[in-house]
């Protein structure tokens, strides 16, 4: 739970990192506040510092990949807070859409819905 999250030594990267960022917005909206010990933004010392008990880290699937080669350090999924991040597609309203621009936010909808069918696409 957030409330059990937020007494973890967390060493996480310094801002602005998307996992941060997701992390202290859905904090902050449960009225929570990381308890941010370290701010190290190398993948491979934050886990050199997990493994010697210095506090937890929250990881991209990435970086959770990484910890397969570190056999004492075991990942645990999130349960909640929940984090989520947004995908937007920006395109520019000086100019019509080209047929190449609507093929590929097509295409892009396409790949967000078969991968995320619980949101909302393009």
């Amino acid at each position: 739970t957030a409330d059990r999250l937020a007494r973890l030594p967390l060493i996480i990267p310094s801002a602005p990192n998307t996992f941060r960022l997701l992390l202290e917005r859905e904090m902050a909206r449960l009225n929570q506040r990381p308890n941010i010990v370290l701010e190290i933004d190398s993948i491979e010392t934050t886990l050199e510092l997990v493994l010697e008990s210095m506090g937890y880290a929250i990881l991209s699937p990435r970086a959770v990949s990484l910890i397969h080669q570190k056999r004492d350090l075991k990942a645990v999924p999130l349960q909640s807070p929940v984090l989520t991040n947004r995908l937007f597609l920006g395109t520019s309203m000086k100019y019509a859409q080209t047929r190449l621009q609507s093929e590929l936010i097509r295409i892009v909808g396409e790949i967000c819905s078969a991968h995320f069918p619980h949101t909302t696409g393009v």
